[in-house]
């Protein structure tokens, strides 16, 4: 902080006449010494973002303790935002909660100016494995209860419980199974009303035997459009809700009239009056499901509506989208778990990203960036979905890239990989399309200093974007120690010192997952414990003891290398304040003195816990705006005489009521000025008025002295509105009093 001392020694010089008022208005003014503020998380949750007292920087360095020296003149990566993932879970347990608790809950975590200034969080692009069901936005609409065929429509035809189509190809048109969920033509079917609540089961496209019946053999099997009584079909419940039977009524009971898959995988015939399950269960899955796409269900009921909340509170915030997986029809296996893209379906799946930005787009919520998938490692998630670097590459270089730039989506950021830390050639390798702004990691497997491997190799930006924090084994402090300190050396720290432009913790809400293959252990940065109650966890500290100093934008600077059990990483904000995070992993205090530009500070940093430091530079010195009384523009009635105060010169006085002085003053600023005038009376004192441009802004009581020339200093605080020149009339209401000079400084 900047506080001016006085000056009372202020030269003046030997004038005649009158004089300009620039050749006597002086600027001067010194600091006092910088002072930092200090904040403090420690693993033994005695202080918890608790405030210490202050450090100062003096002149000098101190030498006592461990050294580090902040160079603002090396400079790293610019830092995008620290946050949390927000799940459609975490929203959906918020939602939960009374409006009054969760507004000041998301204050308290992402007010920029009084809470927490979280600035980024990461949302799942569909269902996560801690969302309340799975689903995407394009799903392919399959048949639920009381489903009526449209004729209108085509459909595939699935025993759901075995993961089978029904298709029909081939020199016979004979009807067959394929695993997996294939599209195109030879899966395709219409239904076509046949009268009575019947349906005829028609190939989509055609063919020489379009028709699905049966004859009087176990086997089902294709003829030409007949009109029988072995080609009318009839739905009926099946064996679970939404599944149907197909049955021949008109064929008889008894009479192999039940269409069923059999464990051979043959489309065959039973009878219905002896068989009834999970082989003769089918869904009828609509052909179409790009065109499908839709917000509409868990996130617009929970998600976005909290989004927009958050919004309100820092419009600025930055949000990053991550899908879990493709829609299953677009998956080689069709399921939620597993599988992978289909080639055909490429240019689907961007697509579907670009409809995602449009329904965000209008529902308000601006999304920063994307990756085509999290951890395309991982197979074994529900949902998951797996990608290679090679396939990850050609969905952003050839399809996913030019999509959004064809769609004005360009300036959203395309980051891939977003995975461990354990893998540097996927990165590297994905990286290579110049759609890819960067590379995302975490860090379950592999170390951090990953990184900056990929960042040398791919001269790109890189992003540290997942690491979740588990539930208390054991001592729930020993457990809190441990993550505190793992996380601030490895996540917050160890990646910053890496180059990564974002950390963000998994995930913002405690929410239970949507399957035991979800995580079952991830703790959020809170737990809602009632519907206005909470707890905050160790993850709530993690990002909070540096975002509430750092701020977006900010600029990595060298703070020297990591000596012993000290971590430490340093930053210069956009408003020019500093900040230094520091954490000691040993078991003892340890002294540190921070040192920049020849002054330093010193601080002891208490066993296992993180400090946050920040302090604004040695500025310019606040400047005094200093007017000799003599050197007014304009008078009436006064005097100029030698004076006898400190620094000699003259003094203005033989006042007499009316008396006044004219000054034009050149304000830097508007605002609140501290008036010090220097008065003298050998009388019983006086007042005058002080103008401000014709209007009075303030009336100053002169004190007895007992000398006219016994100096004495009267402070009076003024307002003044604008800055630019400004005239300032000093008028007389009692005389006998002097006036040597008068001092303006900001408040």
């Amino acid at each position: 902080m900047n506080n001016l001392i006085p000056v009372n020694h202020f030269r003046k010089k030997h004038l005649t006449g009158l004089l300009l008022i620039s050749s006597l208005i002086s600027c001067v003014g010194v600091t006092n010494a910088q002072q930092v503020d200090v904040l403090a998380t420690s693993g033994t949750k005695s202080a918890l973002l608790q405030k210490q007292a202050p450090a100062n920087f003096t002149d000098g360095i101190i030498v006592s303790h461990q050294l580090i020296n902040i160079n603002d003149t090396l400079r790293y990566q610019s830092v995008d935002g620290l946050g949390y993932a927000l799940t459609q879970g975490s929203a959906a347990a918020l939602m939960k909660m009374e409006s009054g608790a969760r507004a000041q809950l998301l204050r308290e975590m992402f007010d920029p100016k009084n809470g927490n200034s979280v600035s980024m969080l990461r949302i799942t692009l569909g269902a996560s494995d801690l969302s309340t069901s799975l689903y995407t936005y394009a799903e392919a609409k399959v048949s639920n209860q009381n489903f009526t065929p449209d004729p209108n429509k085509r459909y595939y035809i699935d025993v759901p419980a075995h993961g089978l189509r029904i298709g029909a190809t081939g020199a016979s048109e004979d009807p067959y199974t394929a695993a997996n969920a294939p599209r195109g033509a030879d899966f395709e079917w219409q239904f076509v009303p046949a009268g009575d609540g019947l349906w005829f089961i028609d190939r989509a496209t055609g063919g020489s035997v379009p028709r699905l019946r049966t004859d009087d053999t176990n086997m089902a099997d294709m003829n030409e459009k007949t009109i029988g009584t072995w080609e009318r079909w009839q739905l009926s419940p099946g064996e679970n809700v939404g599944t149907y039977f197909l049955s021949l009524p008109q064929k008889g009971v008894g009479n192999h009239d039940r269409l069923q898959v059999d464990n051979n995988f043959l489309v065959r015939m039973v009878d219905n009056d002896r068989s009834a399950g999970t082989w003769e269960s089918f869904t009828f899955t609509e052909v179409g499901g790009a065109n499908n796409f839709s917000l509409e269900g868990p996130d617009t009921e929970t998600l976005i509506p909290v989004l927009k909340e958050i919004l309100a509170i820092n419009p600025n915030i930055k949000i990053l989208a991550t899908p879990w997986t493709a829609p299953r029809w677009m998956k080689t296996n069709n399921a939620w778990v597993g599988g992978s893209l289909k080639p055909e379906h490429y240019g689907d799946y961007a697509q579907y990203f670009i409809q995602y930005l449009d329904a965000m787009k209008q529902r308000g919520i601006p999304i920063w960036g994307i990756t085509p998938q999290n951890e395309p490692e991982n197979n074994h998630n529900e949902p998951s979905m797996s990608m290679t670097a090679e396939q990850q590459f050609t969905l952003v270089d050839q399809y996913l890239g030019p999509q959004l730039e064809n769609a004005g989506y360009g300036q959203v950021k395309l980051i891939g990989f977003d995975h461990n830390c354990d893998n540097t050639d996927f990165p590297t390798r994905v990286a290579q399309s110049h759609y890819v702004d960067g590379s995302a990691f975490h860090l379950y497997a592999g170390d951090i200093s990953a990184m900056s491997t990929v960042k040398s190799a791919t001269g790109k930006d890189v992003y540290f974007t997942e690491q979740y924090t588990g539930f208390p084994k054991g001592d729930a402090v020993e457990a809190f120690n441990g993550d505190l300190g793992w996380h601030m050396e490895n996540v917050v720290i160890g990646s910053l010192r890496n180059w990564s432009k974002t950390v963000l913790e998994w995930n913002l809400v405690t929410s239970p997952p949507t399957t035991a293959n979800g995580c079952v252990d991830c703790l959020g940065a809170v737990t809602l414990t009632g519907s206005a109650s909470l707890e905050r966890n160790v993850s709530y500290y993690i990002i909070s003891q540096l975002s509430r100093y750092l701020k977006p934008g900010a600029v990595r600077i060298d703070s020297g290398g990591i000596v012993g059990n000290l971590h430490h990483v340093a930053f210069k904000n956009t408003d020019g304040s500093y900040v230094l995070l520091a954490y000691n992993a040993s078991t003892e205090v340890r002294g540190v003195t921070v040192a920049m530009n020849g002054r330093s500070f010193a601080h002891t940093v208490p066993a296992r816990t993180a400090i946050t430091f920040r302090w604004v530079a040695n500025a310019e010195p606040k400047k005094d705006i200093h007017i000799e009384a003599e050197a007014y523009s304009a008078m009436q009635g006064v005097k100029s005489q030698s004076t006898t105060d400190l620094g000699g010169g003259k003094n203005v006085g033989w006042i007499s009521p009316g008396d006044w002085m004219n000054y034009s003053v050149d304000i830097p600023v508007a605002g609140t000025y501290n008036v010090r005038y220097r008065l003298a009376s050998s009388l019983s004192g006086g007042s005058f008025r002080l103008e401000l441009n014709g209007k009075l802004i303030d009336i100053v009581v002169v004190p007895q002295t007992l000398g006219s020339q016994t100096w004495v200093d009267v402070n009076k605080r003024i307002t003044i509105p604008a800055s630019g020149k400004q005239q300032l009339r000093i008028v007389a209401i009692n005389g006998g009093w002097n006036i040597n000079w008068f001092k303006l400084s900001k408040m």
